[in-house]
C-alpha cells in the first residue's frame, strides 16, 4: 500500500499526542513532506505537533515543516480562544433571549482532549428551539454578526471580528436520512438542563449522536481521521456508557455494523487490536486516508453511484413540511398547499447560488470507475450502509 510508513507513523503520534507518550524514532524513509500533507487535509496538524516536539533534537531536523507545526499548534492556540470567546457572547445572548442551546461536536469533544487546542475546528455548531430561523437572523445580525449561508437545516454566521463562524442549527441531520432524524428530533426530550438555557446531551446521545454524524459524512464522501480520533477520545472519556443501549439504538438504526467497524478501527489504530476481519478494516483504513478529513467530490460521486440511493436525495430535495416552515417561515404553516411553490424556489437557489459546483458535481459523476464504483460498493456492504 502507497505511503503505509507514513500513514502508520501518524497512527502512532496522534496516539502519543492523546496518551502524553515519546514516539518512536521513525524509520529513515520517513517521507516527513507526506505526513505534514496528510496532517493538512486531515486538519490534525496541531495534535500531530504535541507528539513531534518529543521527538529527539536529530529528527526533528529532518522534518522541514517542523515550524509550520509550530504555527498551527500556536494559531489554533488563539483561534481557540476566540472560539471560547465567541461561544461566551453567544449564548449569552440566546440565554438572554430564552432561546435553549444546545452546544454540539468539538465545542464539546475538545474538552475530553488532554488539551483543548489539540482540537481543530472550522465552526462552532449550536442546537436551539424557542426561536425560528429569522428570529435568529435578527438577533445575531442585530448584535453585528453576518449571515453567510442559510439552508432548511442550518444557517452559518461571521462573528463581527470575522474570526469565528458560528453554525446554528434547528435539526441536527439533514432532510433524507429518514431514520436517523427520527431519533435525533427526539433529542430535547433526553437533554439534561445544565443551567439557564443550556441543555447537554446525555453521554449516550452524544456518542449516537458522534457516530450518526460520522455515518452521514462517510456516506456524503468520506471521513477523516479526526472522526476516528474523535470516537477514541469519546469513548475514553465516557467510560461508564450504558454499552446496552447504545448497541440498541445502533441495532434500530442500522448503524450497528458502522459503529462496530469504526470502534475495532480504533482499537486497531490506537489499541494494537487484531480485529476478527483484518481486511476489511485495512480497506476503511484506505478509505479514510484517501478523503481527507470531509471527503471530496469524487468520492462522493462514487458512493452515489455506488449505493444508487434516491431516496435520500429525493427528500432533500422535497424537504418536509417542518423543515420548509423552519425555513420560510409561517407562510407554509399558514398555507402548506403551497409547499410545491416554495420546492421550487428552493431548487432554484440551490442551482443559482451553486451554479459551479453543481457543473463540477455533474462532471464528477460521469467520471466514476467501474472499479472505484465496486470498491466503494463492498466498502458499503462491510460497514452496513446503504
Amino acid at each position: 500500500m502507497k505511503y503505509e510508513l507514513e500513514q502508520n507513523y501518524i497512527i502512532e503520534l496522534l496516539k502519543c499526542a492523546i496518551t502524553n507518550t515519546t514516539p518512536s524514532t521513525p524509520d529513515e524513509s520517513l517521507d516527513w513532506d507526506v505526513v505534514f500533507n496528510y496532517a493538512k487535509i486531515h486538519r490534525i496538524v496541531p495534535v500531530l505537533f504535541f507528539a513531534i516536539q518529543k521527538l529527539p533534537n536529530d529528527c526533528k531536523t529532518k522534518n522541514t515543516n517542523l515550524d509550520q507545526y509550530e504555527l498551527a499548534y500556536k494559531s489554533n492556540l488563539v483561534d481557540d480562544a476566540n472560539r471560547e470567546n465567541e461561544i461566551t457572547t453567544i449564548t449569552k445572548l440566546l440565554a438572554s433571549n430564552e432561546v435553549d442551546y444546545i452546544l454540539l461536536k468539538g465545542s464539546v469533544t475538545k474538552h475530553f482532549y488532554p488539551d483543548t487546542s489539540m482540537r481543530m475546528m472550522s465552526d462552532v455548531d449550536i442546537l436551539y428551539r424557542n426561536a425560528d430561523s429569522k428570529d435568529i437572523k435578527n438577533l445575531l445580525e442585530g448584535n453585528g454578526y453576518t449571515q453567510t449561508k442559510s439552508t432548511p437545516k442550518d444557517a452559518m454566521y461571521l462573528s463581527s471580528n470575522k474570526l469565528v463562524k458560528v453554525e446554528m442549527q434547528q435539526s441536527l441531520l439533514d432532510d433524507g436520512f429518514t431514520d436517523w432524524l427520527k431519533y435525533l428530533d427526539t433529542i430535547w426530550d433526553r437533554c439534561e438542563k445544565k443551567a439557564g438555557n443550556e441543555y447537554t446531551m446525555t453521554p449516550e446521545d452524544f456518542y449516537i449522536y458522534h457516530i450518526v454524524h460520522m455515518a452521514k459524512h462517510f456516506i456524503n464522501g468520506g471521513i477523516g481521521l479526526r472522526h476516528v480520533l474523535d470516537t477514541w477520545v469519546i469513548k475514553n472519556h465516557y467510560s461508564d456508557l450504558n454499552s446496552n443501549y447504545t448497541e440498541k439504538i445502533f441495532k434500530e438504526l442500522s448503524l450497528d455494523k458502522f459503529e462496530q467497524n469504526i470502534f475495532d478501527l480504533c482499537k486497531y489504530w490506537f489499541e494494537d487490536f487484531i480485529p476478527s476481519d483484518k481486511k476489511a478494516i485495512v480497506l476503511i483504513s484506505e478509505y479514510i486516508f484517501e478523503n481527507g478529513a470531509f471527503g471530496n467530490i469524487s468520492q462522493q460521486s462514487a458512493n452515489e453511484a455506488a449505493t444508487g440511493s434516491t431516496s435520500s436525495m429525493k427528500e432533500k430535495i422535497f424537504p418536509s413540511k417542518q423543515t420548509m416552515a423552519n425555513y420560510y417561515g409561517d407562510i407554509i404553516t399558514n398555507h402548506p398547499s403551497i409547499i410545491p411553490l416554495y420546492w421550487v424556489r428552493l431548487t432554484f437557489e440551490r442551482i443559482f447560488k451553486n451554479h459551479n459546483k453543481t457543473k463540477t458535481k455533474i462532471e464528477s459523476l460521469s467520471n466514476v470507475s467501474k472499479a472505484q464504483k465496486e470498491k466503494t460498493k463492498q466498502l458499503f456492504e462491510i460497514c452496513g450502509l446503504k
